[in-house]
């Protein structure tokens, strides 16, 4: 009789039985699984996002908006029109509050072994690290939904809080924003003009609030993503190879954008109709940051883009004092263990909303 082992079954640990110390028990590893943190938004957006620390709640700045008049005919003995004032306006925002807050209590702990180890007990400490990483996490991932709400909803996070909902563009710009429908599928339209046509208005746009770009992106959507590759692809087919990348034949590149999301990296590439498309498939509790058909355009490296807007805690040390990005608390009691808050009192706002371009792969 021939026997065969497997390595996989001797990759586990043997330990004795407590019952008979003939009888070996296996000790199998631990499957742990845990939740995709992802980082893209806020590794393309965050390091230029300006952030302000008030010392209050309410966020209050000043609008200028300047006009143009041209030169009027006129008779001889005439001095022409007028030029106008530029008024400016004063707006008002209101800051919003978000916290989570953690117990651990001896209870938690008490005869409970740590998951993973054979008799290694747990304690308070190993509970409190597990706690703060959970914290941590939840706090990137709030990071990245709110930069996404700018992006796909015009509007600042609230996360079911008592705090306004601003829609930046209606409320800064005095209408809704647009969508520009670009109909990939369609077969009579130069997809490459339609797409510089629409990198050139966000470039005047910046132009008009006094900014510059390193790089115009669009993030996509996977379906928007999908569609506008094989629009390069074809053309690829068509044309001289240009560059070392034949994407018809070649595979798509990929980086993470300095997100430092895992093992996720994000395919990409660089059309010549100037944009630099990602494709940003990534979901939050099972919600798509990016809605299927949508792509984006927006600017990277815009200094009055995005501000995060900090207001102060609320408590006797911290209140009407300088604002801090994040506080936290923690309170001890015998029986009741360690309770830990963390809170921020954050506003995301797009005060140049006009530098988001919302595309639709749609014809209308």
């Amino acid at each position: 009789m021939k026997m065969t082992h497997s390595a996989i079954a001797f990759d586990k640990a043997l330990s004795q039985s407590s019952e008979n110390s003939f009888e070996l028990q296996d000790v199998t590893s631990i499957v742990e699984r845990t939740q995709v943190a992802p980082k893209l938004l806020t590794a393309l957006l965050g390091g230029t996002a300006n952030s302000v620390f008030l010392e209050t709640n309410i966020f209050k700045y000043d609008e200028l908006q300047d006009t143009i008049q041209l030169p009027s005919g006129k008779r001889f003995d005439e001095y022409g029109s007028d030029i106008q004032k530029d008024k400016a306006r004063q707006l008002l925002l209101e800051v919003g509050s978000f916290g989570l807050r953690s117990n651990v209590a001896p209870k938690d702990y008490a005869n409970k072994r740590i998951a993973g180890t054979e008799n290694t007990l747990m304690n308070e400490a190993y509970l409190v690290a597990r706690m703060n990483g959970k914290s941590s996490v939840a706090w990137n991932q709030f990071q990245e939904l709110a930069f996404a709400q700018l992006l796909v909803s015009d509007s600042n996070i609230t996360l079911g809080g008592p705090q306004d909902v601003y829609s930046y563009h209606q409320d800064l710009l005095g209408s809704a924003r647009p969508v520009n429908f670009m109909d990939l599928a369609g077969v009579s339209i130069d997809h490459f003009q339609a797409g510089a046509k629409q990198r050139d208005l966000l470039v005047e746009d910046l132009e008009k609030t006094f900014n510059s770009s390193d790089t115009i992106i669009a993030i996509c959507s996977g379906t928007y993503f999908n569609a506008r590759l094989e629009i390069e692809r074809q053309e690829g087919l068509s044309r001289d190879l240009r560059t070392g990348l034949d994407l018809a034949s070649m595979a798509v590149p990929t980086s993470n954008f300095g997100s430092a999301s895992g093992q996720f990296n994000y395919q990409w590439f660089d059309s010549i109709d100037g944009i630099r498309y990602i494709r940003y498939e990534a979901s939050i509790q099972g919600t798509p940051l990016i809605p299927a058909g949508k792509a984006y355009l927006i600017p990277v490296g815009a200094e009055t883009f995005i501000k995060q807007v900090y207001a102060p805690a609320q408590t006797r040390q911290y209140v009407n004092t300088t604002a801090q990005a994040m506080y936290g608390w923690s309170k001890e009691d015998d029986r009741n263990g360690v309770t830990m808050w963390t809170e921020t009192n954050v506003l995301p706002v797009t005060v140049n909303p006009q530098l988001i371009r919302e595309l639709d792969m749609a014809a209308s």
